[in-house]
């Protein structure tokens, strides 16, 4: 009878036990996942802001840049013709 009392108080211990247990588990899944959603979400909104700086920084400068090379022939033109 004595045995079978303690395995009576010995259960629900055990129940709350793994559920705890269960628990912490759970919830540091729960954690880490969040991490890995954010560490993501970061990654690929920095890629996407390179890739739209690089677009805006191509836009900006590639007529400046075609601007110093149409210049630059120019003075070589002049200077060739002015040596001649």
């Amino acid at each position: 009878m004595r045995e079978r009392m303690s395995s009576l108080v010995w259960s629900p211990i055990r129940g709350f036990v793994a559920l705890f247990i269960a628990a912490i588990v759970l919830g540091a899944a729960a954690v880490a996942a969040t991490f890995a959603l954010l560490v993501a979400t970061l990654f690929f909104n920095a890629g996407g802001l390179i890739f739209q700086a690089l677009v805006a920084g191509i836009k900006v400068l590639g007529p400046v840049i075609v601007a110093l090379v149409i210049l630059t022939s120019g003075v070589l033109g002049f200077c060739r013709s002015a040596n001649a």
